[in-house]
């Protein structure tokens, strides 16, 4: 069959949940570099220097706004940069998790992860 090797079944909700997952994250990442930028000039250079992951640049952050000037605005970014660490947590579980198939699906070359409980938890098949 012409390009079988391409064809790799999924739910296309699934597919779009992950993609708008992916997207928000970079662009939540990328708005963190440039906090970081505005607290702590040069710092993008760095960033894109050494590649950092998004994990690094959570502990970055973190790093940066612990050294901020006693304020109330570096108690709300801290608070804000610990809550990014944990969405770094959230994003690696569904970006690095493992495709698999369950029974009872409509479709068993499809697989669908129910998001919602990477907030909480161990990630659960539908």
């Amino acid at each position: 069959m012409k390009d079988a090797r391409l064809r790799c079944p999924v739910e296309k909700e699934y597919v779009e949940a992950l993609g708008l997952a992916a997207y928000t994250f970079a662009s939540l990442e990328w708005q963190v570099v440039w906090c970081m930028e505005m607290i702590k000039p040069e710092s993008i250079h760095k960033v894109v220097g050494e590649e950092m992951t998004a994990g690094t640049i959570a502990k970055k952050f973190i790093d940066v706004t612990r050294n901020m000037p006693k304020s109330k605005e570096r108690e709300t970014l801290k608070a804000l940069a610990q809550k990014f660490m944990e969405l770094v947590q959230v994003r690696n579980k569904i970006m690095h998790g493992k495709p698999c198939t369950c029974s009872g699906q409509q479709n068993p070359d499809t697989f669908l992860v129910n998001f919602s409980a990477f907030a909480g938890g161990s990630p659960s098949l539908n």
